[in-house]
């Protein structure tokens, strides 16, 4: 009896000291009010660095995807398989060989098989000087489809024309241009050093159509020096974008927010002033 009568006592003993510590905690909990305040800075914060940092991928991701698709229309056709197809063919070869038999199977050459597509330009004049949208890539003979334009209802994109130099575009130039109704993209094209020849009227970029909010990019331009787009008065609409631009020059000169009538402009890792001509 005493023995059941001790442990009640140490029972009330534990149960007491317990709810003590409970209620003396109670001072040390972070008010939840506190807590959903802190956590909305925070997220406010990280918001703006995420937003800031997505800007950029999204930029990129776009542009990798319009032009890598369309990139080889004009090089060598190969395919696209990732596994080697005489490896495949004559591992097959053995796994179904019987031993003591030949297969009848042809032996796969060793040769990779090249079939080149033919170049062919089509027709971008859907009227009296005015063209659709036009992509220009591989090659400078590719401007050549440019030659009656006066008005681009669409977009204009020059890209990835990697192996040539700048003996290629001296006698290329479009005095006819004057008007882009949707975005100009310029990406790798290398040789090109200046606009100014190439087009010297060109007066006006819509924007009506934008990659990720910008009518008008420069972006990875090995060899362009200037932008030179000396009659360029107007970008109705979208921002622009130039960007790793390692020998363009005096970017900054040019009041660009006369030029854009809405939209935050991004001009960044040019080439340095210091080493400018």
């Amino acid at each position: 009896m005493r023995i059941a009568q001790l442990l009640l006592i140490a029972f009330l003993c534990a149960a007491e000291s317990l709810a003590s510590c409970q209620d003396d905690g109670i001072w040390f909990r972070t008010n939840p009010t506190d807590d959903n305040e802190h956590a909305f800075k925070t997220a406010d914060y990280v918001d703006r660095n995420v937003q800031e940092a997505t800007a950029h991928g999204r930029f990129e991701r776009d542009l990798d995807g319009l032009v890598e698709p369309l990139y080889g229309q004009h090089v060598p056709y190969r395919g696209s398989r990732a596994i080697d197809v005489s490896r495949s063919t004559e591992a097959n070869t053995k796994l179904t060989q019987q031993p003591g038999t030949q297969s009848n199977l042809p032996k796969p050459s060793t040769k990779p098989s090249t079939t080149y597509r033919p170049i062919r330009r089509k027709n971008v004049t859907i009227g009296d000087g005015i063209c659709q949208s036009i992509d220009i890539r591989n090659s400078a003979a590719a401007f050549e489809i440019m030659k009656d334009c006066q008005v681009i209802e669409g977009f204009l994109q020059i890209v990835l024309i990697e192996n040539n130099s700048e003996k290629d575009f001296k006698q290329i130039s479009y005095p006819k241009l004057r008007e882009i109704t949707g975005y100009f993209l310029l990406y790798r094209v290398n040789g090109l050093k200046t606009l100014s020849n190439l087009f010297p009227n060109l007066e006006v970029i819509r924007g009506n159509i934008l990659l990720t909010d910008y009518a008008f990019m420069v972006y990875e331009m090995q060899n362009l020096q200037e932008i030179g787009l000396k009659k360029l008065t107007e970008i109705s609409r979208g921002s622009v974008r130039i960007e790793k631009n390692p020998t363009l020059c005096y970017t900054n000169t040019v009041e660009w927010n006369k030029i854009v009538s809405a939209g935050e402009n991004v001009i960044k890792d040019n080439g340095q002033e210091a080493s400018c001509p």
